[in-house]
């Protein structure tokens, strides 16, 4: 009887199920923001970035949970250094692609072996042009790259990389969705969904889907779409698309977002009850059952070290726990284990981090 009481107060009080533990220190890659971090189903690989001013980086690490040990990534045959870059795993392999470094837009990148250390260069022959700011998918067979900025204007191109034919393909631009920046954008199994952003202007509440077998663009419908917003976070669950937080100005941030099927072409809200205070460049990953939102700041000097777990079958949120958690931070990166959230990274009102955590939910 206790305990059904003890659940029932939890409940009630919305408390936090999960807890934080640390990473290990040791051979730990410099502090960084703004970086990528992808996981091979064992380690997770962290690798560019910058401090906030120069240098940029061209290093990176690997962490491995299972040992809570750091080892470094070969730095021969490496792409030039940059942030503001794209990465996807691809089953052995790590894509890097794209970004900026202070005076030069990419559109170069490389491919890591993480097994072998090794690096190997992508082909140019039909890249698309340079950019930052952009997205990346991995469809299974290739990784699609749109959006972004080139150093002089907003773009609505992108490009289709085969790994294992060192080949690109332009993607169509007929009926595609207006250039923007700082978009979402994720992978359904079949085709690519693009929304939100900033169009050099305003923030966007639209947005399309690609199919990159017909290479056939289609629009979505903006009924009930969440508000206008950059800088948000989307995950796919297996049938819907998440969107949530963002800022609709740099001032505006937002907590509240969207749930888009993409086979009724139907959105329905997120509830507001018990949501995480409003955020942007924050991080988002999903369990398989539920979306962790963490981080991110309020304004770039008010960071934030707390998140909220939601449930979109139930529509309900619950926090994370705070005790233990990770210092403030923004333009950190995260990614899901199957198990656990690592969070790495980051920055704190301009201070770049060398450190992070792991957030395990409570059975």
């Amino acid at each position: 009887m206790r305990l059904v009481l003890l659940l029932l107060l939890i409940f009630r009080l919305n408390l936090a199920w999960g807890v934080w533990v640390g990473l290990s220190s040791n051979n730990v890659p410099e502090a960084r923001t703004l970086h990528i971090a992808v996981w091979t189903g064992q380690e997770m690989i962290v690798w560019g970035g910058w401090v906030g001013n120069l240098p940029f980086f061209n290093n990176g690490g690997i962490y491995n949970p299972e040992t809570d040990h750091w080892r470094a990534i070969s730095v021969e045959g490496v792409p030039e250094a940059r942030s503001f870059h794209t990465a996807v795993w691809i089953g052995q392999e790590m894509i890097v692609w794209g970004g900026f470094d202070g005076s030069r837009t990419f559109n170069r990148g490389g491919i890591y072996n993480p097994e072998a250390d090794h690096w190997r260069a992508i082909s140019v022959e039909g890249v698309p042009e340079a950019r930052s700011f952009h997205t990346a998918v991995w469809t299974g067979q290739e990784m699609i790259v749109w959006g972004g900025y080139d150093g002089r204007q907003i773009l609505n191109s992108g490009g289709a990389y085969n790994p294992q034919a060192d080949t690109w393909q332009t993607i169509s631009i007929e009926n595609a969705p207006v250039a923007r920046s700082f978009h979402a954008a994720v992978w359904t199994g079949q085709e690519m969904i693009i929304w939100g952003g900033f169009d050099g202007s305003k923030t966007l509440n639209r947005g399309g889907i690609y199919n990159p077998q017909t290479d056939i663009w289609r629009g979505m419908n903006i009924q009930n779409a969440p508000q206008p917003r950059g800088a948000s976070s989307a995950i796919w669950t297996g049938q819907e698309m998440i969107i949530w937080g963002g800022h609709y100005t740099p001032d505006q941030p937002l907590n509240s977002g969207g749930v888009y099927n993409p086979v009724t072409d139907q959105w329905k809200p997120v509830s507001l009850t018990h949501a995480p205070e409003p955020r942007s460049n924050h991080t988002a990953v999903w369990t398989g059952q539920e979306m962790i939102i963490w981080g991110g700041h309020y304004t770039p000097d008010q960071p934030l070290n707390s998140g909220g777990v939601y449930n979109p079958v139930t529509d309900q949120w619950k926090p994370v726990s705070l005790t233990h958690a990770p210092e403030l931070r923004s333009n950190h990166t995260a990614v899901w284990t199957g198990q656990e959230m690592i969070i790495w990274g980051g920055g704190q009102s301009g201070k770049p981090l060398i450190n992070g955590g792991i957030y395990r939910l409570s059975k």
